[in-house]
């Protein structure tokens, strides 16, 4: 009998397998580890059945993780599409795609165009990725002149600004920045 790939509890705990499989572990060595039975684990490896609150703890603990990370592990990656939209600042026209917690944008600007200040100054980092043309970027007291293929990433929640120095075309990623400026 194979596995359902999609089980109807909308959890997939055949990723157990590949986590026992990291950790060098066979089926039997993690049920001794965890107290819970080769059947068990078996069944679950295969989409068969559902574990109790209290095995899902013993399992993430001999797995070394924490309950809830495995639970996220087990939960149905759903493949998610958005739409851009179009967004002008300064000189530069985007367009602008939001995608769980990451603002990805694709900017286009003529020679001569400038852009000081961002509007999405926020604690935030960003990378900017040339695809096309050249820019200069002017960050603090350096200046960074990228063609394409370069990229670059700071904290965008600080001072900086575009100078597009051949026709352009950018690819920005900002994203939650772990520090926080009070």
């Amino acid at each position: 009998m194979v596995a359902n790939p999609f089980p109807k509890t909308g959890t997939d705990f055949s990723i157990l397998r590949h986590l026992r499989k990291n950790t060098g572990m066979t089926i039997e060595q993690l049920a001794e580890k965890t107290g819970v039975s080769f059947a068990v684990i078996s069944k679950l490896e295969r989409n068969m059945s559902n574990p109790s609150l209290d095995t899902l703890r013993s399992l993430a603990a001999g797995l070394g993780l924490s309950t809830a990370q495995l639970i996220s592990l087990v939960e149905p990656v759903q493949a998610v599409v958005k739409q851009s939209k179009s967004h002008t600042t300064g000189d530069f026209i985007f367009d602008l795609t939001e995608l769980n917690g990451l603002v990805i944008s694709i900017g286009h600007a003529k020679k001569g165009s400038m852009l000081f200040h961002p509007e999405r100054n926020t604690k935030e980092r960003e990378i900017c990725s040339v695809l096309n043309g050249m820019i200069k970027i002017s960050y603090f007291n350096q200046i960074h002149i990228l063609k394409k293929g370069d990229s670059i990433q700071f904290d965008a929640f600080f001072n900086h600004s575009y100078e597009v120095l051949e026709d352009c075309e950018i690819l920005l990623i900002h994203f939650a920045n772990k520090e926080s400026y009070g």
